[in-house]
């Protein structure tokens, strides 16, 4: 296949400022949508959903709220509208991206049914045990299988998502030789097992800033220079991400080692959350 432009659909964390002037009642109601979409749909019903996380108790997790739902579909097809507004369909290929835009595939194909499309999740696939709690579970499998090739970080991602495909939804599977694919409605959706790597050249570009290597020196001078081992951790303010429990690791270390109290220190980055809520709160 001949790829003239590609097309990547991301979406961006980006906060209004408050001085923004919203024009009309309609802008009101697209940036009601866009709060609803990520912070409600995207970051309390599909994230904790894709991490094992279930909302057992009423104050725990969020509750499905379908006017979130409805955020999801309307900020998609936004997204769908410009796209069709710069593409060729006939020769450009589609490259949709993570769980923000799920359902973008319908949309598109609806339109155009000849069109390159390709979809790449950047988080977990859960089991079909747990994503079969979610009522609009049906939805998102169909959508997705809307794009012509569905890319994972890992087999078992793609196992857990053919797994859903073939109890909820019926369809069988094909795999032979790295080969798997499914039919849907006449067309082949390829499944592929897509490992991201790390931008090593970005690395190294970002460890020779003159702000870097003075934070690096910094941190050698107070803890390294005076004989401490240093352990370095980078992570996002996220429930999921396992700070507390590094944190109770540490404790354990000391407590098991008392020999290594003063000796040992971790330094613990913490960025800034993308979601919001009660979950950023307990972290």
């Amino acid at each position: 296949m001949i790829v003239s432009k590609e097309v990547t659909t991301k979406v961006e964390r980006k906060r209004m400022p408050e001085s923004t002037p919203l024009q009309d009642d309609s802008d009101q109601e697209i940036l009601s949508s866009v709060l609803k979409f990520y912070h409600g749909f995207c970051k309390q019903q599909l994230w904790p959903l894709f991490h094992y996380m279930l909302p057992l108790l009423s104050g725990f997790g969020g509750r499905f709220d379908r006017s979130l739902w409805q955020a999801y579909l309307v900020v998609n097809k936004i997204f769908a509208d410009r796209v069709m507004e710069v593409i060729n369909p006939e020769y450009d290929f589609v490259w949709v991206h993570d769980y923000y835009l799920m359902v973008l595939p319908t949309f598109l194909r609806k339109k155009f049914n000849r069109m390159n499309l390709g979809f790449f999740l950047h988080s977990p696939f859960p089991s079909s045990k747990i994503y079969k709690t979610f009522p609009v579970m049906e939805h998102l499998l169909r959508a997705l299988l809307n794009a012509d090739l569905i890319g994972f970080h890992t087999f078992d991602y793609a196992r857990h998502f053919l797994s859903c495909c073939s109890r909820m939804l019926g369809l069988s599977y094909e795999s032979k030789r790295g080969y798997i694919g499914l039919e849907y409605y006449g067309r082949t959706v390829n499944i592929k097992i897509l490992p991201v790597g790390i931008h090593m050249g970005q690395l190294q570009s970002i460890l020779s800033l003159p702000q870097t290597k003075s934070k690096i020196s910094e941190l050698m001078k107070k803890f390294r220079d005076k004989g401490r081992i240093m352990l370095l951790g980078v992570d996002d303010m996220d429930i999921f991400k396992g700070i507390s429990l590094k944190l109770l690791a540490m404790e354990q270390l000391l407590i098991r080692h008392w020999d290594l109290a003063g000796k040992v220190v971790l330094v613990q980055i913490a960025n800034p959350a993308r979601g919001r809520g009660k979950d950023v709160k307990e972290v």
